[in-house]
């Protein structure tokens, strides 16, 4: 399994406050519904932590089974395997956004623009 966790780039206007329904570190993502967001800070269960919206986070993908991508290519957080991919599989992956710079099948990150 990929590691989860997703260190931000260039940090964007939007965060949001989020109440951990988990333990939660710096760089996990988390998805509420269909909006998917970034931890900022760590939280323990019940804590108020910060979630970033928008700005580009650097995600873990599979390698070997995306093809190769280009830049503007939509991406999806796939919550089972924790990384980012091209397929939102029926709706089942949610919208991370898209990617800022074109990737191979070997990549093993890719830094997407988080815009939902």
């Amino acid at each position: 399994m990929a590691d989860p966790t997703v260190e931000m780039i260039q940090l964007g206007p939007i965060v949001i406050d989020h109440t951990a329904a988990s333990a939660l570190v710096e760089g996990d993502v988390v998805v509420q519904t269909d909006l998917v967001g970034v931890v900022g800070a760590a939280a323990a269960i019940g804590g108020l932590t910060s979630l970033h919206v928008s700005g580009v986070g650097r995600f873990p993908k599979p390698t070997g089974a995306n093809t190769d991508a280009a830049a503007g290519t939509l991406f999806y957080w796939d919550v089972a395997d924790t990384n980012a991919q091209e397929d939102a599989d029926t709706g089942t992956n949610k919208l991370i956004g898209k990617s800022v710079q074109a990737v191979t099948t070997t990549d093993t990150h890719v830094l997407i623009y988080i815009s939902q």
